[in-house]
């Protein structure tokens, strides 16, 4: 969440109402809580399951807690929560933000009790802080409510790898470092490395060669996830021998421009968050690229392998990349797996940074000179992707693409921001 002028003090908010026994017969009282994580700061859903036959009906609020900042420890100013499906599609929205009188509007409490949900598995999450919770109410009619079922099983993404090297060239007993980024399947990972046809003893996701011999090598690593999938990729190695003269490197790229290639460049994103009507903002891609540090984010559902990308309109040699991530209710530990890739066509990626998996304001990650039309962020894990802005830099002028661009996205028009989670 990206600052805004709050007029209403910070508050944890708790609403306590009366549940009156059902009165209709087959009718059955029943409640759902979802809370944010005490401990570990990280939101917790409850589960609402209609079995075949039932309805869930008169919903209301019995209690909401706002919580304290997991950065500061402060009070959360704002709060709310949300009932979705197992496909992240929002039925019901409510949010309390400032300068709105607490708990909630008339409108919003009529619709709350309207609500029906049919036979199904639902979800409920709540927005805050650190302790924020909420509790539901509701009508249970027709069958009877089997047990909660186990949690769902995140949808399968095929496994994929790609590999970097430190250099392309080096000369015998020269060191180079080659590292490999998996995504998808289902981890852990297990690695295998390969010095041609002579497997290393290295099982982690980089390794260090020192060749002994002028030729090409090929490094290979096989790459197996905890359900058994394999997929494989190589990189080939150019070693001179010793006494060869040094390679002439290559010139220099021009220098880089201070002009931000991306600023109000079309932009997407592998989902968008809530919902434009219930929330009245927009957390769509192009609020990245905006020019702006205070006026949205741009937020994704939560999904395995998250990813934002920006179509720059033309090849450029680019130097540098700069995320600027939020920094509000220790909303920014979830970037600490960040990627980044760059490609020419939109359709293949090569890797060029990894993170370390510390938490990052500003992060600068440097390009070194590859030329690119696209720029994705992606993470290497099951989140929410939410970052303030990104900026790209790079030299000269675009170079033709024989690509299509592809279909232009609308940059978001709304700009009022709320606290989401």
């Amino acid at each position: 969440m990206k600052p805004g002028n709050a007029r209403w003090a910070a508050i944890a908010l708790t609403l306590s109402v009366v549940i009156a026994p059902a009165a209709l017969l087959g009718q059955k009282a029943s409640s759902v809580s979802a809370s944010v994580d005490v401990a570990k700061c990280v939101p917790v859903p409850g589960t609402i399951t209609v079995p075949a036959g039932s309805t869930a009906t008169g919903f209301a609020i019995v209690q909401l807690l706002a919580g304290n900042s997991c950065a500061t420890g402060a009070p959360i100013q704002e709060t709310g929560f949300s009932i979705q499906d197992l496909r992240s599609k929002h039925l019901f929205d409510y949010s309390w933000t400032p300068g709105t009188p607490p708990p909630f509007s008339a409108v919003q409490a009529v619709t709350l009790k309207a609500l029906t949900l049919g036979p199904g598995t639902y979800q409920v999450w709540v927005n805050g802080g650190r302790g924020a919770n909420v509790l539901l109410s509701y009508s249970l009619t027709g069958g009877a409510a089997p047990p909660p079922p186990p949690p769902p099983v995140p949808p399968a993404v095929p496994l994929t790898i790609s590999i970097t090297s430190t250099a392309a060239s080096v000369r015998v007993g020269q060191a180079v470092t080659t590292q490999s980024a998996v995504s998808g399947g289902r981890p852990p990972y297990t690695y295998a490395w390969f010095d041609g046809a002579t497997r290393s003893n290295v099982t982690s996701s980089s390794v260090n060669w020192t060749p002994n011999a002028a030729g090409a090598h090929v490094y290979k690593v096989v790459v197996t996830d905890a359900a058994g999938a394999t997929t494989q990729a190589q990189t080939t190695i150019q070693v001179a021998t010793a006494t060869s003269p040094t390679p002439v490197p290559p010139p220099p790229p021009p220098p880089s421009t201070s002009t931000n290639l991306a600023l109000h460049k079309p932009a997407t994103q592998s989902s968008t968050y809530g919902s434009t009507v219930t929330r009245g903002t927009s957390f769509g891609a192009g609020m990245c690229v905006d020019g702006s540090l205070t006026s949205g984010i741009c937020n994704t559902n939560r999904e395995t392998n998250p990813w934002w990308q920006v179509d720059l309109g033309g090849n450029y040699a680019l130097t540098q990349i700069v995320v600027y991530n939020r920094t509000d209710q220790g909303m920014g530990v979830r970037e600490r797996t960040i990627h980044a890739l760059l490609s020419t066509d939109g359709r293949n990626w090569t890797l060029i940074y990894a993170h370390n998996g510390t938490d990052f304001q500003v992060l600068k990650i440097n390009a070194g000179g590859r030329t690119a039309r696209y720029v994705r962020l992606q993470l290497a894990a099951t989140d929410w992707m939410n970052l303030v802005e990104v900026e790209v830099y790079g030299a000269g002028a675009p170079q033709p693409n024989p690509m299509p661009p592809p279909q232009q996205l609308l940059l978001p028009l709304l700009r009022t921001v709320v606290s989401k989670r």
